[in-house]
């Protein structure tokens, strides 16, 4: 147990390298139970688990690796047996040499088998709807972020470079230790998406104004002042409607605070 929990700490190692190791803990348990108390023993269970984490956390690579291993134990195992090197006291020989060891044997790896494929199964489809809402959520804010391209033909290479800006900033401050928790990579991954929508209250600007070449009156420059304002609206609107109230969270804060200088104001 010991040894998960330094595993699971240790983010440095890749994830799929610490998954099969825990994973393969679980295993080893499992086989030290069955072999030391018999196929009545806690080791069936931890064998069980051996195959369903791997099924949740490696999907059908894991799946296959599982079973396979599986398999060639309960082999291995039943060629064992006859020779009561495993000293199992309360199995006759008779069961040694019955179909029931076998049929035993086939039943867990089935069970197994199925458990693991179904799990697999299932986690694939929780990907695909998973993915399918990312790119459901990223459409609309790209659908959005258009608009102000529609208003600003400039506007286009803009929301590119702060996209990219923001993903570069998150990721440089992602190093230092202050933030590494709090900046994930699914928030870096949310800022550079989300960033480009920072100008979408330019919608709400007179062309007049928007488009002007010159340099704004001071009324002018009021009115495009009001832009984070309009755009903070905008998406209040949307999320209304929504059940996710967090699906545009960080937009609104960027929308809102964009033009917020460092020191407050």
């Amino acid at each position: 147990f010991s040894i998960m929990i330094f595993i699971h700490a240790n983010k440095k190692t890749p994830f799929y390298i610490r998954s099969y190791i825990g994973c393969s803990i679980f295993y080893i348990i499992g086989i030290i139970l069955f072999v030391k108390f018999g196929p009545i023993s806690p080791g069936i269970l931890w064998i069980f688990l051996f195959s369903i984490t791997n099924a949740l956390f490696n999907g059908i690579k894991g799946v296959i690796y599982t079973n396979l291993l599986i398999a060639i134990t309960l082999i291995l195992i039943n060629y064992i047996i006859p020779l009561n090197i495993l000293n199992w006291y309360f199995i006759t020989e008779d069961f040694y040499l019955s179909n029931t060891w076998w049929l035993t044997g086939i039943s867990l790896f089935s069970i197994n088998l199925i458990s693991s494929v179904s799990i697999t199964f299932v986690m694939y489809n929780l990907e695909r709807a998973v993915i399918k809402n990312v790119d459901s959520r990223n459409a609309i804010i790209f659908g959005l972020a258009s608009l102000t391209e529609f208003r600003d033909f400039n506007t286009g290479k803009h929301l590119e470079r702060i996209s990219k800006y923001s993903q570069l900033l998150a990721r440089e401050l992602k190093k230092i230790k202050k933030y590494k928790r709090y900046i994930t990579e699914n928030y870096i991954e949310d800022i550079e998406i989300s960033s480009i929508l920072h100008d979408i209250g330019k919608v709400g600007i007179e062309d007049k104004i928007l488009l002007k070449k010159g340099k704004l009156t001071k009324d002018e420059f009021e009115k495009i002042k009001m832009h984070p304002v309009i755009g903070n609206k905008v998406i209040e609107n949307i999320n209304k409607r929504m059940q996710d109230k967090n699906f545009l969270n960080l937009a609104h804060q960027i929308i809102l605070f964009h033009h917020e200088k460092w020191d407050g104001t």
